[in-house]
């Protein structure tokens, strides 16, 4: 199967609390449901660090079926 993976890497703030990390993730996954052209997502938190601060925080993994449904523009409300 020929498919487009889309990788993004979010470096939050150090001091960035668990919990609000936790809603980054939830948001993500969330996008699953609302955007039928994604074929897969998987998003989490990293859970060991380098220690060099150059780390991301949060990973997301998002498979579309073909190039012309990865440039698919959705719009939005809640985006600005």
């Amino acid at each position: 199967m020929v498919f487009v993976r889309h990788c993004v890497l979010l470096k939050l703030k150090d001091d960035t609390p668990l919990e609000k990390i936790e809603d980054v993730v939830a948001g993500i996954k969330s996008l699953q449901a609302s955007l039928p052209n994604i074929l897969r997502l998987r998003c989490g938190i990293q859970v060991e660090a380098i220690g060099d601060r150059r780390t991301s925080t949060v990973a997301a993994v998002v498979d579309f079926p073909d190039e012309a449904a990865y440039k698919v523009r959705w719009m939005f409300e809640s985006i600005n």
